[in-house]
């Protein structure tokens, strides 16, 4: 998947999430650290290598 694509994704992906969330009345205190592990996650896909280099 490119990276723009999977930026993009994310980003409107974690705005759902938080709208759908705010809607049942669920506070960021209750799901903040999900959200932090999976930013991780994903700015490790963008720094780590993806692929293995060719011979």
């Amino acid at each position: 998947m490119n990276k723009i694509t999977l930026l993009g994704l994310s980003v409107i992906f974690f705005y759902a999430l938080i709208q759908i969330l705010q809607f049942y009345g669920i506070g960021p205190e209750v799901y903040s650290m999900y959200m932090y592990f999976y930013i991780f996650i994903i700015i490790s896909i963008f720094v780590l290598p993806n692929d293995y280099p060719k011979l």
